[in-house]
């Protein structure tokens, strides 16, 4: 703190004084409290982003199983809805798997 208090005084004319002490470190916990809310406004953001990221994609995938599923019961075989659908075999047996319609 004592280089501090030599600077501000050096630099700026500041005297240190207890008065002045207390103004500057009101000051400091005035500008962290500043600091520590945008942080929390920057996650909230952030965490807002990813959900309505998380949703889109969400609903993409809900979209390809509903067709790979559509497809199936339409009497379409595997590697022709893997075809159709742009995905790998594996992924429509284990869309097929989770909906419970293979084994």
């Amino acid at each position: 703190m004592d280089i501090k208090k030599q600077r501000l005084s050096e630099n700026f004319g500041l005297k240190m004084s207890i008065d002045t002490e207390r103004r500057l470190g009101e000051m400091c916990n005035l500008s962290q409290v500043l600091i520590d809310q945008g942080e929390e406004k920057g996650r909230a953001k952030g965490r807002e982003e990813g959900r309505k990221e998380g949703k889109l994609e969400g609903r993409e995938e809900g979209r390809e199983e509903g067709k790979v599923v559509a497809r199936f019961e339409d009497g379409m075989n595997i590697e022709t809805i893997a075809h159709k659908s742009q995905l790998s075999v594996e992924r429509v047996k284990a869309i097929l798997k989770e909906e419970g319609l293979i084994s």
